[in-house]
């Protein structure tokens, strides 16, 4: 337990100094608001409620209340269950909770009030009886953290920009997680497959508090993308005792820097992104620097679930900002810094950017967001060094998974790790692959090596060999991205499959360009012989037109490879061919 660090509790124990109960705390604070209001609870308490968990302790010290007088202070304050207030206004109390190892713990009381919180304020205040504390706490609370928000699902939901300037995956096939930067922001985050995305926008705020000036990384400020260079050296050795060096040096990587600084000047935002080998995850340092000592920094992050920005919840669970649909879930969280003024509220109504923009302060911090398009807004707040003034490199992880707790497994696993040790792991293994491509002439290494990662990358790595044709989506989705009904480019094109083949042939990676043929034939092709114009990984199509260059371009790649045993010619090469034969050489659509 560690003691609550927010204003209301410190100026409360500075004036309670006298007092035998002088100090609370309020269970699991470094959990943020999760325990000191809770959402609804209806199987308890028959209604929408607020709930406020304290735990009391006396002393200088903090030492928690004894069994021995819990009783006697308990009664002086304490409410009795069901008891009614005043018209329309029941309150609720439950003494003692009772703990996992099955005792009661008499330090800890809960308070419910229902449908009318302002009016329980005020009912505290009028009681003398109670402590001047509960009424303190009761007024922040309520007022400082609203549990549901209203006037969902709000506006339409849109993808980000289609030109994306770096994308980046873990080589690891444990690894489901794609992420997407362009703009100065991280966009489209896809899981656990490439067709699937999951983010529209991540990107921090400034604020400044004296002029209520609002700023954001994608549309006030300036920036730039860099590939980090990597180099390695390593003893490989089989003796011990005797180094035997080797040596490793790439002009590029799949580890990006993003850097924003404000088009006005003042302050600079400096970004690193990496993926966990080992994990559903997208870690990234984040170092804020500013002229001005009192400019406020938030993340907002808008996720857009399984392929839409519609139907998804938001909700603060301790550290960590949640979000789930139907089929997938995410969690944020920030190491080295800790999150408040927390806003789970829906775009462009009460989003925390909308009431940032309104008046420069977040007025309606709201605990849960459900079913719309949710966004999800906190305020940052760096952790500092000893007295040097400076501020640490904040280190956030995003992480993905089926439900809730796969992506909070991840999350917590991954900032455990700690930026350091998923960075060398997944530069470790970018330098394997890096290994076995050919040299070029020094001036175009960097882009020959980045183009070969790129295309690695768009391999699927549930689905082998389907590599899709970019991790984009045009023009925003169109007229929205409501509905997951926009496969945008996020499909395979047995055209573009084709191109790619033949980059891996180029690149002596064989393995690479035989899983391609095989997705073609064994998951794409239909019936019929034909390919369609386009499909998601499980050969579905998306739309429904035929191209019929796409259908010839598999025998050219069955060729090249020396695809002339009987099953393949009889299942899947005479088929195509008869079907050019009998349909061509008209094609409904041609590119």
């Amino acid at each position: 337990m560690v003691a609550c660090p927010c204003y209301t509790c410190n100026e409360y124990a500075k004036r309670q100094r006298a007092s035998k109960l002088n100090s609370y705390h309020l269970t699991d604070k470094t959990e943020e608001l999760e325990t000191l209001i809770m959402t609804e609870n209806g199987a308890e308490t028959h209604g929408r409620t607020t709930r406020l968990k304290c735990q009391f302790f006396s002393g200088r010290h903090k030492r928690p209340i004894s069994a021995k007088n819990a009783g006697t202070v308990g009664q002086s304050w304490l409410l009795q269950p069901k008891q009614r207030i005043v018209k329309g206004l029941n309150v609720y109390t439950t003494v003692p909770q009772v703990s996992q190892a099955g005792t009661a713990d008499p330090n800890v009381f809960y308070i419910y009030s229902i449908k009318y919180a302002s009016q329980f304020i005020s009912w505290l205040a009028m009681r003398k009886s109670l402590p001047t504390f509960i009424v303190i706490l009761a007024a922040a609370a309520i007022s400082a953290a609203q549990t549901l928000a209203p006037g969902g699902p709000g506006k339409d939901a849109q993808w980000a920009t289609a030109g994306k300037q770096a994308v980046g995956t873990s080589t690891s096939l444990q690894s489901k997680v794609w992420f997407t930067l362009a703009q100065g922001v991280m966009t489209e985050v896809y899981y656990p497959d490439v067709t699937v995305a999951n983010v529209h926008l991540l990107q921090f705020v400034v604020v400044n508090p004296k002029t209520k000036k609002v700023q954001t990384e994608r549309d006030d400020a300036v920036g730039k993308i860099e590939s980090r260079k990597v180099a390695r050296s390593k003893n490989t050795s089989p003796v011990p005792g005797i180094y035997i060096g080797a040596n490793y040096f790439s002009p590029s990587s799949m580890a990006f820097d993003q850097s924003s600084w404000s088009e006005s000047g003042g302050w600079s935002i400096s970004k690193s992104f990496v993926a966990d080998p080992k994990n559903n995850t997208i870690l990234f340092s984040v170092r804020f620097r500013s002229d001005d000592p009192s400019l406020e920094l938030y993340v907002y992050y808008d996720p857009s679930l399984a392929n839409s920005g519609m139907r998804d919840t938001a909700w603060t669970q301790g550290r960590f900002l949640m979000a789930q649909d139907a089929q997938v879930a995410s969690a944020l969280t920030c190491g080295r810094c800790t999150f408040s003024e927390v806003v789970n509220g829906f775009l462009g109504v009460n989003d925390g950017l909308t009431q940032l923009r309104q008046g420069g302060k977040i007025v309606l911090p709201f605990l849960r967001a459900e079913d719309g398009n949710v966004v999800q807004v906190a305020k940052v707040t760096p952790v500092r060094l000893g007295n040097t003034g400076g501020t640490s490199g904040m280190v956030f992880v995003l992480a993905f998974g089926k439900n809730p707790t796969d992506a909070l497994g991840s999350a917590q696993s991954t900032l455990e790790k700690g930026y350091d040790k998923t960075y060398q792991e997944y530069q470790e293994g970018w330098i394997e692959y890096l290994k076995t491509l050919p040299k070029v002439e020094e001036k175009y290494q960097a882009q020959f090596n980045m183009a070969a990662m790129q295309l690695k990358a768009l391999e699927d790595k549930t689905h082998r060999g389907a590599n899709i044709a970019s991790l984009t989506v045009p023009w925003g989705g169109g007229e929205n991205a409501n509905e997951n009904t926009v496969g945008g480019y996020h499909l395979v094109w047995a055209r573009d499959l084709y191109q790619v083949f033949t980059a891996y042939l180029a690149l002596g990676d064989k393995a690479a360009a035989e899983r391609a043929l095989d997705f073609l034939f064994k998951v794409q092709q239909k019936p019929d012989g034909s390919f369609p114009q386009n499909s998601w990984l499980d050969g579905k199509p998306f739309w429904g037109s035929l191209q019929m260059d796409e259908v010839a371009y598999p025998l050219i790649m069955a060729w090249q490879l020396g695809r002339f045993d009987k099953p393949t010619w009889e299942n899947h090469v005479k088929k195509a061919a008869d079907f050019i034969v009998k349909n061509g050489p008209m094609t409904p659509q041609e590119r």
